[in-house]
């Protein structure tokens, strides 16, 4: 609709731009457009209804732009006595979108890192059992011709599968943990409502389950692939020996 004009108030309005979406989380608003002061109402310090949203120079923090806000601010009411009562205030756009609950996050993607370990780690030590439980399996598979890195990518596709599945699973359940936690949980996070699960979420599970399989998994195909075939096939002689016995 760029170049467009639109009707507001009873007079024509031509679109000159789009604002980018990520300014409607700081405020509610539908359009744009110029406030054009008269002579006389600029000569009137009462505006203080209004609200700038701005970058920092690169190099500056918040605090050096908040001490030019202030020094800014005295100049006005040594020039202005009547704005002796107002300040200008910086606020970090982080905290306009999170509030106060930036410490909170970061406690539960902790604890979700840690569960994941210790998750991890379990299914780690499973996976090194069932691999010892298979060296009979291997030791065969050793004697037919198989290569060790044929046994390490055979091993290591079975993890990748089983974390593959895994994060399928919990895509699952935390598409209705959201839901849940949406019911219940309003007003404890700002904007809750637009939490959800888009294409990084789904990107950062599928990264997340391939690395965890690869690294939790490799340590159980290795030791499979290193076992000794040739005790490994006289245990299994002596087995069978005494089985037909």
């Amino acid at each position: 609709i760029i170049g467009t004009t639109i009707p507001i108030d009873g007079r024509p309005h031509t679109v000159i731009g789009i604002m980018p979406p990520v300014l409607d989380r700081t405020m509610d608003v539908q359009i744009w457009r110029p406030i054009p002061f008269g002579l006389d109402e600029m000569s009137v310090r009462r505006f203080h209804f209004l609200r700038l949203v701005g970058r920092l120079k690169p190099g500056v923090t918040i605090a050096q732009a908040q001490r030019h806000m202030d020094a800014i601010a005295r100049d006005l009411a040594a020039q202005y006595p009547e704005n002796e009562s107002w300040h200008l205030n910086l606020v970090p756009y982080r905290d306009v979108v999170i509030g106060g609950v930036g410490p909170v996050l970061l406690v539960l993607l902790g604890a979700v890192g840690v569960v994941l370990l210790i998750a991890c780690g379990n299914v780690a030590s499973l996976l090194l059992a069932r691999a010892s439980a298979r060296s009979g399996e291997m030791a065969v598979r050793t004697a037919l011709g198989a290569g060790r890195s044929r046994l390490v990518r055979q091993l290591l596709t079975e993890s990748l599968l089983l974390g593959v599945t895994a994060g399928i699973a919990g895509l699952v359940l935390g598409h209705y943990l959201l839901v849940a936690v949406r019911a219940v949980g309003d007003g404890m996070l700002p904007r809750l409502a637009e939490v959800e699960i888009d294409g990084t979420v789904l990107a950062f599970t599928f990264g997340v389950s391939l690395l965890t399989s690869l690294v939790f998994g490799a340590a159980p195909a290795l030791h499979a692939a290193r076992s000794d075939v040739a005790a490994m096939m006289k245990s299994l002689g002596k087995a069978s020996t005494t089985r037909s016995a």
